[in-house]
């Protein structure tokens, strides 16, 4: 009786590991496919049709593809070590590798440094006593902000440290406003049925002329929706080519560096300054969409991701620095 019973215990247990490694494998196959879609998006990155959107949806995901891949691999390679396991684990370290290029680093200390900050609102749900605690301990010189609310707008209008402001209230997604130490000049705002409101303006910072520009594009949840994300991304990139300053393009960008629509802007100039820390959701990231892109003017001193300030993105800062060519330039 008690054979039989230890028989049948023993089975049950060598299943239960089949159906572990099973799955395991299951995972590592998965995550291995979807990490090949940041190479692909690339490919397709000219395409605006279902395959290049959906493409450019499976690429988001590279850090779930990592950990998940990596802890199947893990399980495998306690049975069956083998090239299928270090072949999948290769993809995924592929799909990782693909990337938007990250601007270069600068030593601290060494120039000058501004400091900018993006933070998304959630509708003005945000914290923003919060907020402003971050952002003075940052000594953040430009603020960029998204999903502004006209209560939002109220408060952030009595912060002392940032007399300059561009703000435009919306109770829905659009609210947008680029907050300065000093002053902002040459502003506009460019709004279309097609695309949602986006700020341009200039600040004078250390002697030189500085542009700054704040969107926030439409999520890709169509093809459509990703197309004109990709176009507003580039526009943008245009734009900081055609001002001939040292600029910057910042906000919820609706893109992570696997996106066709930051790759689109790097022929352009217009690289990461933020790096791959995952910025959404705030409780527990998943995803980098909150981004500082910088032209070749700046070098980055520092960057990071912020506290949970009780929306559903994490803020994101860079302290950047000129280059001395293009110091001299000026």
């Amino acid at each position: 009786m008690m054979a039989a019973l230890l028989n049948r215990l023993g089975h049950g247990l060598r299943a239960s590991m089949r159906m572990r490694f099973d799955a395991a494998a299951f995972g590592l196959g998965a995550s291995s496919v979807g990490a090949l879609s940041a190479p692909l998006t690339r490919l397709l990155s000219d395409e605006s049709g279902y395959l290049a959107w959906l493409v450019d949806l499976i690429a988001h995901w590279q850090w779930l593809y990592v950990v998940a891949g990596g802890v199947c691999a893990a399980i495998l390679l306690r049975r069956r070590p083998g090239v299928l396991v270090l072949l999948a684990s290769g993809l995924i370290g592929i799909g990782w590798s693909g990337a938007t290029t990250r601007a270069d680093s600068a030593m601290p200390g060494s120039a000058p440094a501004l400091t900018i900050a993006t933070a998304n609102l959630k509708l003005g749900q945000a914290r923003l006593d919060d907020l402003a605690h971050w952002i003075g301990d940052l000594g953040a010189d430009l603020v960029v902000l998204q999903e502004v609310s006209k209560e939002s707008a109220r408060r952030i209008a009595q912060w002392q440290d940032y007399p300059h402001q561009l703000v435009t209230a919306d109770e829905g997604p659009f609210g947008l406003a680029i907050l300065s130490r000093t002053p902002l000049t040459g502003s506009e705002a460019l709004e279309s049925l097609q695309q949602p409101l986006r700020y341009r303006s200039f600040i004078s910072w250390q002697g030189h002329r500085i542009g700054i520009s704040a969107i926030h594009p439409m999520p890709p949840i169509s093809p459509t929706y990703h197309q004109r994300r990709v176009e507003m991304l580039t526009e943008e990139a245009q734009w900081s080519q055609h001002v001939s300053a040292p600029s910057i393009v910042a906000g919820d960008l609706n893109s992570t560096p696997w996106s066709s629509a930051l790759a689109a802007v790097e022929p352009a100039g217009l690289l990461r300054a933020t790096g791959l820390r995952p910025t959404w959701p705030a409780v527990f990231p998943v995803i980098p969409i909150d981004h500082i892109l910088i032209n070749d003017a700046w070098q980055v001193v520092e960057s990071g991701v912020g506290p949970d300030i009780g929306s559903d993105h994490r803020p994101a800062f860079a302290v950047l620095s000129l280059r001395a060519q293009a110091i001299h330039a000026e």
